[in-house]
């Protein structure tokens, strides 16, 4: 879940002592110092990070920052002091300086890079048409301060401003000059941490026609972002802002740029490429009706579709050509664009009679969607929406081979996406099916420690979806997919196996294997020491951290059922069995319960963890610790069998 609060840049003084920070102006005693206070061991602070915002009358913005690192290792030199940004499209470099300083013999020395050092280069790919600036600072030893200052020429919006960082930052601030001929707003996004500045004031300017909004923002002392198990995307956990322009002054009259969802709707229908979509392409209006010839049902029809436009209109990332999408549809083997792959589903849907439109959306990794207002540059992705007659609705995307009508793929489990329509509105992204684990092992045990026996698996929903990604990627290696992913960490030897489904996605997927185990119980004396988990085992609670500032954002609710059922070797019993456990969390949002029997030479042990939420706020973080702490320990604890 993001936290994200709108922030209008009206605003009242708030005083500090903190102060501008000076090119080369870097004190002996930060040279001086060995580690940063509170946070011993980090490898590199962030001393200063600064940035002027500049806006000509023309809408010409100068963006000028200044970075200063102090590195305390080795480990810190390939991230912090090799510095790559990147830039084009209305976004130029026009001024680079960088420098180090350290200490020699007690004296403050300084080493500058010169033009020659700084390196500039095309991209390809993704990001065609943009360039990348890269350098390495010189003179690199641990205690070294590092700094740099890029200067850069924007035409006509607000760079984003981002103040915190993956390791501690004593200082960042931002000051904007904007002139008054532009409105604008900034939206905070990110953790929520305090301003110790934060200064708007009005300043004329001599023979202008407009006068200059000066604001100074400062934050001071400011803790590192981490990443954490289930969590949002450290980018997208970082405390910053992002700027819009929301209306123009040219002197005489006021341009109020329509910010709210509903007018980027109605514009966006208005563009060349949605309007493509009311193009008739009469090979695919027959390709859609032979589809749907023999179904009589509306999720029959969406289910045709959509296999038939993931299956023959895959995804081309590096395509990038405009043309219609009839041009598209016919030229499909070399692939296809994401917005055309859309387009031509929507248009299979309508000429199937179903509703149908494009859905605007992000990937998980570059946040969540604004819903107050529409914010330009945001990341954008699209989708694509569909109601049957019987009222179900669907939102889908067929980019990924293993997709399926029934579950988004899970980069675009992202809250809500935005369907652009004549009527828009938004609709839900979160996940309408439980992602399901079970394996049921029965194990026949031997008095010398061996034991032969069979495994059931069974996994639905996103479980299942994971499993045939990474039998895909592993060429249907089974072998490789049990000892890696199911047996780890026993002596196992398969004798027969057998896996159903994987090419039916709607279907569980389903295993059956029989193995035997050498040396899998310990025998000391008269006992014998076994664990009944045999499969699948969580060793590791992956929530370690004593409290937490995010989400525990799991994408969707899940469910884990180990059952063991083994037969005893003749002559033993059980002398101790692991205790049954059972762990609720508050307002039903999931159990932890094992279950034990013990009778007639077996012992069956059935372990169940269900969460049944897909995002946990922080104050549930300690139950869900709880409970994973409780999984590991059920699948630590062991059997003690005695000898009659």
């Amino acid at each position: 879940m993001k936290k994200i609060v709108t922030l209008l840049f009206l605003v009242m003084p708030i005083f500090s002592n903190a102060q501008l920070m000076k090119w080369g102006d870097v004190a002996k005693a930060d040279l001086e110092m060995t580690e940063y206070e509170g946070y011993p061991g980090v490898d590199a602070v962030i001393l200063g990070d600064t940035g002027k915002v500049k806006m000509l009358d023309d809408g010409t913005v100068v963006f000028v920052q200044h970075v200063r690192i102090k590195l305390f290792a080795e480990s810190a030199y390939e991230e912090w002091a090799t510095v790559e940004t990147y830039f084009g499209e209305g976004n130029d470099v026009s001024d680079v300086a960088a420098q180090t300083f350290y200490l020699e013999g007690g004296a403050v020395k300084k080493a500058a890079l010169t033009r020659r050092d700084f390196f500039k280069e095309n991209m390809t790919g993704k990001r065609k048409g943009f360039k990348r600036l890269k350098f390495t600072l010189p003179q690199l030893q641990k205690g070294a301060i590092i700094e740099y200052k890029i200067t850069r020429d924007i035409d006509g919006f607000i760079p984003d401003w981002t103040f915190q960082s993956t390791i501690p930052t004593r200082f960042s601030e931002l000051i904007l000059e904007i002139s008054s001929f532009a409105a604008f707003q900034g939206i905070q996004r990110g953790m929520p941490i305090p301003l110790t500045v934060n200064i708007g004031e009005v300043r004329k300017i001599p023979n202008s026609t407009f006068n200059v909004n000066y604001q100074r923002f400062v934050k001071e002392n400011i803790p590192p972002v981490t990443a954490e198990p289930f969590g949002d995307d450290v980018e997208e956990l970082k405390n910053r802002v992002t700027f819009q322009i929301n209306a123009y002054f040219n002197g005489t009259n006021i341009t109020t740029l329509n910010r709210t969802w509903e007018h980027y709707a109605s514009e966006l229908l208005k563009k060349p490429w949605i309007r493509k979509l009311e193009s008739d392409i009469p090979a695919l209006k027959a390709k859609t009706e032979e589809l749907i010839a023999s179904v009589t049902t509306g999720e029959e029809k969406v289910k045709l579709i959509f296999n038939y436009v993931r299956d023959n209109f895959k995804v081309n990332k590096d395509l990038e050509v405009e043309r219609p999408l009839s041009k598209a549809f016919e030229n499909a083997g070399a692939g296809v664009q994401n917005y055309e792959q859309q387009g031509l589903m929507i248009k299979m849907f309508r000429y199937a009679r179903l509703d149908a439109h494009i859905v605007q959306s992000k990937e998980r990794e570059d946040g969540a969607i604004y819903k107050p207002s529409y914010i330009e540059f945001d990341g954008y992705t699209h989708l694509t929406y569909v109601k049957v007659p019987e009222g179900k609705e669907f939102v889908l995307n067929a980019s990924e081979p293993d997709a399926s009508y029934l579950y988004l793929p899970k980069k675009y489990l992202n809250g809500q996406g935005y369907m652009i329509s004549p009527t828009p509105k938004w609709v839900d992204l979160s996940p309408k099916n439980k992602s399901i684990y079970r394996s049921m092992t029965t194990l026949k045990l031997s008095a010398d420690g061996n034991a032969t026996g069979n495994l059931d698996y069974f996994e639905d929903g996103y479980a299942g979806l994971e499993t045939r990604k990474y039998l895909r990627e592993k060429l249907n290696d089974y072998d490789v997919f049990l000892n890696e992913k199911v047996f780890s960490g026993v002596n196992v030897k398969y004798e027969n196996k057998s896996f159903e489904n994987q090419d039916d996605i709607e279907k569980p997927l389903l295993g059956t294997i029989n193995f035997s185990l050498q040396g899998y119980a310990q025998n000391i004396g008269d006992k014998i020491y076994f664990n009944p988990t045999v499969v699948n085992r969580w060793e590791e609670n992956l929530f370690k951290a004593t409290e937490r500032k995010g989400y525990v954002d799991l994408m969707y609710p899940r469910e884990y059922l180990f059952a063991s059922n083994v037969t005893l070797p003749e002559g033993w019993t059980v002398e101790e069995a692991p205790a049954p456990i059972v762990y609720r969390l508050a307002l039903g949002g999931g159990e932890l319960k094992r279950t034990i029997s013990n009778e007639g030479g077996t012992i069956m042990i059935i372990t169940k963890l269900s969460l049944n939420n897909a995002l946990y706020a922080p104050d549930k973080y300690a139950e869900i610790k709880r409970a994973f702490e409780l999984l590991v320990t059920a699948h630590g604890d062991q059997v003690v069998l005695k000898k009659l």
